[in-house]
């Protein structure tokens, strides 16, 4: 229960012998990074999770008390559109859909109000896939939807990537995407 507080502890005890270490001086065996934790201390936002692994990350995000401390941040909004899509895909499955098949098919009638895709498919080594994965995502925003390009080294890209990487919320409900390609659609129960 205090792991979050002995750890700002030490981290803030830490940074200031490494500046006390600078200021005397010795460069060469302080470390400057941590410099920057004394800088930002009143950035820092210490919370409960309940393991120290990184499925955790997301239970701390999602938090309502941590959510208002760091809104309209990229991780906040990364995470609200999630949520918003797991919610859509629960509660209105015509409207949520994963997978490149149905997310394409979706995108070309102009459906897509917000599209989640993992920052891993522009880094593809293939350039013409690169190609089709932005015009995807610029057709989206010139259709007025939003984009949302999750990191695949965070917890939330991790669940997006375990989904073919890509999934979309729509504007209107489409069932006809159910039968496009029933193993990248979510309503196969």
């Amino acid at each position: 229960g205090f792991t979050k507080d002995e750890l700002l502890k030490d981290l803030l005890l830490e940074a200031t012998r490494t500046k006390g270490s600078i200021d005397a001086g010795d460069t060469k065996n302080a470390g400057t990074s941590l410099v920057s934790v004394l800088e930002n201390k009143s950035k820092i936002i210490t919370a409960h999770a309940s393991s120290a692994f990184g499925h955790s990350l997301q239970e701390v995000l999602s938090s309502p008390e941590i959510s208002k401390r760091i809104a309209n941040t990229r991780a906040s909004l990364q995470t609200d559109a999630l949520n918003r899509f797991y919610d859509m895909l629960s509660h209105d499955d015509t409207r949520a859909f994963y997978g490149e098949v149905p997310v394409e098919a979706a995108a070309e009638m102009g459906a897509i109000q917000d599209i989640l895709i993992v920052d891993s498919l522009f880094r593809n080594r293939n350039a013409e896939t690169r190609i089709k994965w932005t015009k995807l995502v610029e057709s989206v925003e010139q259709g007025g939807g939003k984009s949302f390009i999750f990191s695949s080294m965070h917890v939330s890209g991790e669940q997006l990537g375990s989904m073919g990487g890509i999934a979309a919320i729509l504007r209107f409900p489409m069932p006809e995407l159910d039968d496009l390609d029933g193993s990248d659609s979510e309503s196969e129960d």
